[in-house]
Formats: structure tokens, C-alpha cells, sequence
């Protein structure tokens, strides 16, 4: 049996990574809210931050080009000629090395500057555009879109460009797989 004070105090370190303070995160409740966030992760360089501030949207068409990028990848490896295979690699090779969505957003935004630059670039917005679900924040010369889903607003300024995206990526995985029978 083991003495009292090395049992309590045995209990009180375990009991301590438990106690850390955990971030208190609420989504924006004003599209000002989310530019305000936005613009603050994006010049901070906080891409993993600024990957929670999109729309549902964009992660999921950013997810859709993940998976379909990661599946190209698996397929090209299993079935084109190695002599092909580095040069139809490369458009996948950065899916293949995030391990989700996010990490692949921020090795993105890494390679691709201009998705973040104009939320580094926005100067306080002189006025707000449009109502309802969708309003556009502008200042600066510069326009940004924010979203309301699900009583929350969002960033949703890169929404067109990840959907051209992932049509793009499902197109290309198309492509391979049609490329695999011509292989055999």
C-alpha cells in the first residue's frame, strides 16, 4: 500500500493535462465578426484558423478535391507506366502528403498566395452589399463574401473558386480512370 501523500500527489499530475484551458471558440455571429477573424488569421498566417472561418462549402468542395487528388494519386501508382507517372503525379503529389482537408488548405494557400491575399490586403470596410444569407464587405477597392449557414457567417469569398476546383479534380479523376483501361 502505497503512503497518502504520493497517491494524492500522483493524482494531482495526472489530473493537470485535463485541467488545461481549452480555447473558447464560438462561430461569428456578424458577417463584421467573421471579416474581422478572417483578416486577422490570414496577415497572422494562421491558415488552420482561417480553414474553420469557410463555409461549409468550400471545405466541402476543398474535400472533394482532396479525396479525388488522393485517389489519383493511388490510381496513377497502381496503373500508368512509370515512365508517365511523375509527370501526372505532380498535380496530386500535395493531396497525397495532407493528412485531411485542412492541412491540404494550408499547404494551398502556402503555394496559391493570392486565395489569402485579399483578406491580408482588405482595408475596414466602408460599406456592406446585399442582405439576407449572403453580403458582400467592401473597403479598399476590395469586395469580400461572407455566408450565413446555420445562424453563423462565413467566409465565402473562395467558395467559386474551390467548386471550379473540384469539378476540375473530378474531371481529372475521370480522365485517369479512363486512361487506366487504355493502359491495360
Amino acid at each position: 500500500m502505497l503512503p497518502r501523500a504520493p497517491v494524492a500527489i500522483l493524482v494531482v499530475v495526472l489530473a493537470l493535462p485535463g485541467c488545461r484551458r481549452r480555447e473558447q471558440w464560438s462561430p461569428p455571429a456578424t458577417p463584421e465578426e467573421a471579416l474581422s477573424r478572417a483578416t486577422a488569421t490570414a496577415r497572422g498566417g494562421q491558415l488552420k484558423r482561417l480553414f474553420r472561418l469557410l463555409d461549409k462549402n468550400s471545405r466541402w468542395s476543398l474535400m472533394s478535391v482532396h479525396n479525388s487528388h488522393r485517389e489519383i494519386c493511388k490510381l496513377v501508382r497502381a496503373h500508368y507506366p512509370e515512365a508517365r507517372q511523375p509527370g501526372e503525379l505532380r498535380r496530386c503529389h500535395p493531396a497525397e502528403r495532407a493528412r485531411d482537408a485542412e492541412a491540404f488548405f494550408v499547404e494551398r494557400a502556402g503555394r496559391h498566395p493570392e486565395l489569402v491575399e485579399p483578406l491580408r490586403r482588405f482595408k475596414p470596410p466602408g460599406k456592406r452589399t446585399g442582405s439576407g444569407e449572403r453580403v458582400e464587405l467592401v473597403g479598399g477597392g476590395r469586395r469580400l463574401a461572407f455566408c450565413r449557414v446555420d445562424g453563423a457567417w462565413w467566409y465565402c469569398g473562395l467558395r467559386e473558386a474551390f467548386d471550379e476546383l473540384k469539378l476540375k479534380a473530378t474531371r481529372d479523376l475521370t480522365t485517369v480512370r479512363e486512361n487506366i483501361e487504355t493502359f491495360r
